[in-house]
């Protein structure tokens, strides 16, 4: 998919906890990509004609025959192999790239040399703009796309850290029904839970089918706003690293937001780490026997009901609970309490609910019957079905709850 001049490659909906891709707002996912890499790496690596393509076209061999940069390695293209001295002279005042080179680079006779074998994408842009000519640069899609390929050389420890792109759009069916001038803060509070989930399940020995992320706390500090029609980078990081053995690991990130090379945005969030199998426990609580719930969606209008005599009638499903049925029927039909029917209801997602069921009530209304059924027997599978498509796809019926 393409985004303007732009490519793109969202994430997959189940990695941020989404069923459709409209839904996902990052996209070209990658880590850090190493400043240098070993010659010999390559020859260790399962690496395909494409693969090595792709290396050969953004990784470099020495250019300058300084006896301290290691010929036996290949360089990113976008951050400069050394600088010279009238390099240095010339960022005089300028703190933020001293800092910079500072950081990154050693200092020989000579000049300033390479030495950091991981460099942040944003030290990285803004050492290229200031030292390299722009057919160096590199942008975040080449960047995806050139990780994955970083990723197959042995050897590698990577920092844990992963960038995205945030995808605004301005046509989006939720956050821009009502249009703004700026990216509104509740996109960006999605985009930080959805970057945080994708970096968790990409260094987590856990796969999304294992356990569930429950958010405990958010906090935001927005540093300025947040233009739409200017690209938004996210960078995401561990705060605190999860007790990889407990049942409800904690973990808390950090994700900046990058725009036009500045901070806009600082997220931490903390989220539990719960085993699948324990959040279904936590989150199977029986509805309360008093309350009854009204279909929302999901639930089919209609419900079937068999007589002993094999005589099959529907009803229009009115509402529900897990000990009881209410349904409307047409005026012609007959019920006294007592009569034993079994049921069957369909619930997309679930399916098919059945069981037997006895008439507790009656009334004539204009044009129908209201029925009350209660529910006699249902097997152990039927009630957790049932109890889930209550919980998933009703609401309460106010009308007849005691709050």
């Amino acid at each position: 998919m393409k985004k303007g001049l732009a490519e793109i490659q969202k994430v997959r909906p189940t990695t941020v906890h989404k069923d459709f891709e409209d839904d996902v707002l990052i996209y070209n996912e990658r880590g850090v990509l190493p400043s240098f890499i070993a010659l010999y790496s390559l020859d260790q690596a399962a690496l395909d004609s494409t693969d090595k393509l792709l290396l050969e076209q953004y990784y470099r061999p020495v250019q300058c025959s300084d006896k301290n940069i290691e010929s036996d390695k290949l360089f990113l293209r976008c951050i400069p192999q050394s600088l010279t001295r009238n390099d240095i002279g010339s960022i005089t005042g300028e703190d933020t790239l001293s800092d910079l080179i500072g950081k990154h680079f050693a200092n020989d006779a000579e000049q300033w040399v390479l030495r950091s074998e991981f460099v942040c994408e944003m030290d990285q842009i803004l050492l290229a703009k200031r030292f390299l000519h722009r057919s160096l640069q590199i942008n975040d899609y080449e960047r995806h796309i050139l990780f994955k390929v970083i990723e197959k050389l042995p050897g590698l420890s990577s920092p844990e850290v992963i960038y995205v792109n945030m995808h605004i759009d301005t046509k989006h069916y939720f956050f821009y029904r009502k249009h703004h001038e700026h990216v509104p803060g509740l996109m960006i509070l999605e985009g930080v839970r959805q970057a945080m989930y994708a970096q968790y399940y990409r260094y987590s020995k856990y796969t999304r089918e294992q356990i569930s992320l429950t958010i405990e706390n958010i906090n935001v500090d927005f540093r300025n706003f947040i233009n739409a029609n200017y690209p938004v980078r996210i960078r995401v990081e561990d705060v605190l690293i999860a007790a990889e053995h407990s049942s409800t690991d904690v973990v808390e990130k950090i994700a900046t937001f990058f725009q036009s090379d500045k901070v806009v945005a600082v997220a931490t969030m903390r989220t539990k780490v719960i085993k699948m199998k324990l959040f279904k426990r936590l989150r199977r609580v029986k509805p309360d026997a008093n309350n009854r719930f009204i279909p929302i969606k999901n639930i089919a209008k209609s419900a079937a009901f068999m007589l002993g005599d094999g005589t099959k009638i529907e009803g229009t499903m009115n509402d529900m609970s897990m000990y009881g049925i209410g349904a409307t029927f047409d005026t012609d039909l007959n019920f006294s309490q007592g009569d034993s029917m079994d049921f069957i209801m369909f619930v997309e997602g679930i399916g098919f609910i059945n069981g037997k069921s006895e008439v507790r009530w009656s009334k004539n209304g204009e044009g129908s019957k209201r029925v009350g059924f209660k529910i006699l027997e249902i097997t152990n599978l039927e009630s957790v079905k049932l109890q889930e498509a209550i919980k998933n796809f009703t609401f309460l019926n106010i009308s007849r709850a005691k709050l």
